[in-house]
C-alpha cells in the first residue's frame, strides 16, 4: 500500500511548501542583520564625510587666519619701509641743501678774494 496520485502530490507539495516557509523565516533575521550592516556602514560613511568636511573647513579657516597675519605682516613691513625711505630723503634733501650753501659760500668768497 503507497500513496499514489493526488495524495502524494500533495504531501509532496506540502513539504516543499514547509520547507521553503521555514527557509524564509531562518533566513529573515540574517537578511535583517545583513541589511542593518549595510545601514551602519552608510551612515559611517555619511559622518566621515561631514567629518571631513569639518576638518576642511576648520583648515581653510586657519589658512584664512594665516594669510590674514601675512598681509598685517606685510602692510606694517610697506609702512616701516615708506618711513624709512622718507627719512632718507629727508637726509638727502638735508645733505644737498648744505652742499649747496658751502658751495655758494666758497663762491662768494672767491668773489671776494678776487676783488681784493
Amino acid at each position: 500500500m503507497g500513496i499514489e496520485g493526488p495524495t502524494l502530490i500533495f504531501l509532496v507539495l506540502t513539504v516543499i511548501t514547509g520547507l521553503v516557509i521555514t527557509g524564509l523565516v531562518l533566513a529573515l533575521p540574517f537578511y535583517a542583520i545583513w541589511t542593518y550592516h549595510k545601514r551602519k556602514l552608510e551612515e559611517i560613511r555619511a559622518h566621515r564625510d561631514v567629518r571631513v568636511t569639518e576638518e576642511t573647513r576648520r583648515a581653510m579657516d586657519e589658512l584664512r587666519q594665516e594669510f590674514k597675519q601675512l598681509r598685517d605682516n606685510s602692510s606694517a613691513y610697506d609702512v616701516s619701509i615708506d618711513t624709512a625711505l622718507q627719512r632718507l630723503e629727508s637726509r638727502i634733501n638735508n645733505v644737498e641743501q648744505r652742499s649747496r650753501y658751502s658751495e655758494s659760500v666758497e663762491q662768494s668768497n672767491q668773489i671776494q678774494v678776487g676783488r681784493q
